[in-house]
């Protein structure tokens, strides 16, 4: 670790025995010592060291970096010079290592040109700087005064050589956004350039504008579309046909409904909205008569609201057990925190006038709990008010609350306050100073200024992906554009000529699918479509094909079992089941189980192991490690019984 030269700090470790790493009390009269770098001499000035006094093996050393024999730039190993741990002698066992100011960090901020030294000497000069003290083209020349009262308005303010320039941002808003749109983009035509994309015919006729407006043989493209739509509702209409539900009854109903709501809207619009009377009004709806004087009293306030409007919210007198901090009311059943972030004012008593914020109120124990402490404690029939926090700040303001620690005088009806520091990034004086905003971007053709350069700029140096100008873009530069898709791609001369022969290949589905309406039926039966077949083909599986005697021993090709029984391939299938490896059973089957798991059983059965004593039969696994199954047993002299074989 790198630490500050002259600086005490301290750092733990720990001994373990020798033999069995187990944390162990470093003994026998320890002395640690360091070394520094390669020298080989012990510093023992300055090294201290203590044992925990909870926790074996664990020692805390202390180092004082300001001793002599400490030098910055260097560094340090404190080992145990004097010690045993478990008994055995732990000299020379490194404990610790450090450097002091030896870091890039440490080394820079030391440095007194540029480092924390010259830094404090900037902001020392900074604190000092004056608004009067900004001179000609917004140098700073003097540094005297304080930063007091800084009025920050919204307007943007630079300095054009040494004149001061100001523009209100909204104003600088309207005038780009406007005549952005309003510029003539025949003006604009640079290649590569969203102006140029958007264009106008007449200056270069592959562009948006003349793919939109001119080639489509409608009046324009929307014309087209219109054209394709309608012919797109008959491919709808006859599509639908083809579903089990009656769509065109759905539609004629749909347009029934239409029809109807048609009669009961007005027939235009007024100021943009629907245009309606109300001629009746439904009992208790709230209207300019029900709101009169009188409408809204104290009961209509929840205690909440109360809270809002601020001003005395409560005045109570406290019980036995509050104390400096707190006041115990069991006429407090309000929820918790409800008064929390309120002022609560003592009116009787020898704290009386003294005026605190509330910081918890517990419902359950009536107890209100403030900050800072009162003078004496609150006891039994002390009297007290709530305040809203927003009315005690204006009555603090206001100087109607003695109780109330009063700001300064207000200044122009405001707070005065003191601005002792700025966010990084703000906008100061210095931040806008000369050129920060230059001459030409601000002078009277500046809304020109700024037009001009966002139709004329080459979007072809603007390719990031994603953006608005990969998206125009320029083919030579990115494939994939606006203007590529547009003007290049398509197999006409553009979109709008592509429009044309879809619409023409739409007539052509059209036809297609009323040559389909002829070959289909007319409805579905039963949810499916109804055909009769009038031939099979040959070989294929029918009801008569797969008759008596259809599979017989011939049918079996000859690799289903073994080739021991290929000349028999029914009896090949038979022995080919018999032997498959059997599967030691876990235990009685049940009644129902299948024939293998039955065969599996016999066998078990009547191979395994049986214990037999007195009233138990048991069956052993196959390892004689586990039980099968067991069987009670009993004789009465007159009926030997064996019972159900059970896991």
């Amino acid at each position: 670790m790198d630490r500050t030269d002259g600086e005490t700090f301290t750092f733990r470790f720990t001994t373990r025995a020798f033999a069995t790493g187990i944390p162990t009390v470093l003994a026998g009269s320890p002395v640690l010592s360091a070394m520094e770098d390669a020298v080989d001499t012990a510093i023992t000035t300055g090294v201290t060291w203590t044992a925990s006094a909870s926790v074996t093996g664990l020692n805390l050393c202390t180092i004082d970096a300001s001793q002599a024999d400490f030098e910055a730039g260097k560094e340090y190993d404190v080992y145990i010079s004097t010690g045993t741990v478990d008994s055995v002698s732990a000299v020379g066992e490194v404990v610790g290592h450090f450097s002091l100011s030896r870091s890039a960090a440490a080394v820079e901020l030391a440095n007194g040109t540029d480092g924390l030294t010259a830094l404090k000497t900037t902001i020392d000069a900074l604190n000092d700087v004056a608004a009067t003290d900004i001179v000609s083209s917004g140098a700073i020349t003097t540094l005297a005064g304080a930063v007091v009262n800084v009025d920050l308005t919204d307007t943007l303010t630079t300095y054009t050589g040494n004149t001061l320039q100001t523009i209100d941002a909204a104003t600088l808003n309207d005038i780009t956004a406007a005549s952005v749109w309003a510029v003539d983009a025949t003006t604009q035509q640079t290649q590569g350039t969203f102006g140029q994309a958007i264009g106008d015919p007449v200056a270069d006729t592959t562009t948006i504008y003349q793919s939109v407006a001119t080639d489509a043989t409608g009046d324009n493209v929307a014309v087209d579309i219109v054209a394709v739509k309608a012919e797109t509702v008959l491919i709808v209409a006859d599509t639908g046909e083809l579903q089990a539900d009656d769509v065109p009854t759905l539609i004629a109903a749909v347009q029934s409904d239409t029809d109807n709501i048609q009669t009961r809207l007005p027939a235009a619009l007024v100021g943009g909205a629907m245009d309606s009377d109300v001629s009746a009004m439904q009992t208790n709806t709230i209207t300019a008569a029900a709101v009169a004087v009188g409408a809204f009293d104290t009961d209509a306030f929840s205690a909440a609201a109360l809270l809002q409007l601020g001003g005395l919210l409560l005045a109570g007198t406290a019980d036995a057990g509050g104390n400096t901090t707190n006041i115990v009311d069991a006429a407090l059943t309000e929820a918790d925190d409800l008064w929390t972030g309120n002022w609560v004012r003592i009116t009787s008593g020898t704290s009386i006038n003294q005026c605190r914020l509330i910081t918890n109120f517990v419902a359950t124990s009536d107890t209100l709990t403030f900050s800072p402490a009162v003078s004496s404690a609150i006891g039994a029939g002390v009297t007290y008010e709530i305040i809203s926090h927003a009315g005690s700040d204006v009555q603090s303001w206001a100087g109607t609350n003695a109780a109330m620690l009063a700001p300064n005088a207000l200044i122009g009806g405001a707070v005065d306050s003191d601005v002792s520091a700025i966010q990084a990034g703000a906008i100061t004086a210095a931040a806008v100073a000369t050129d920060a905003i230059d001459a030409d971007a601000l002078a009277t053709d500046a809304v020109n200024e700024i037009v001009d350069q966002v139709w004329n700029e080459d979007a072809t140096d603007h390719q990031t992906q994603g953006t608005f100008g990969q998206a125009i873009g320029d083919p030579v530069a990115d494939a994939t554009t606006i203007y590529q898709s547009v003007a290049t791609d398509a197999t006409g001369d553009n979109v709008a000529v592509d429009v044309v022969a879809a619409k023409a290949e739409t007539v052509l589905i059209l036809a297609d699918t009323d040559d389909i309406q002829t070959r289909i039926p007319a409805a579905l039966v039963g949810g499916a479509m109804d055909s009769d077949i009038s031939a099979i083909q040959a070989n294929a599986i029918t009801a008569a094909a797969i008759a008596d005697a259809a599979i017989d021993n011939a049918t079996f090709a000859a690799d289903v079992g073994t080739t021991a029984y290929a000349t028999n391939n029914i009896g090949l299938a038979a022995n080919k089941a018999f032997d498959d490896a059997l599967v030691e059973t876990t235990g009685a089957p049940a009644i129902t189980g299948t024939f293998r798991a039955a065969w599996e059983w016999m066998f078990a059965l009547s191979r395994n192991k049986v214990l037999q004593t007195a009233t138990l039969t048991t069956l052993r696994n196959d390892a004689d490690a586990a039980d099968l199954a067991t069987s009670t047993v009993s004789d009465d002299a007159t009926t030997y019984t064996r019972g159900e074989w059970s896991v």
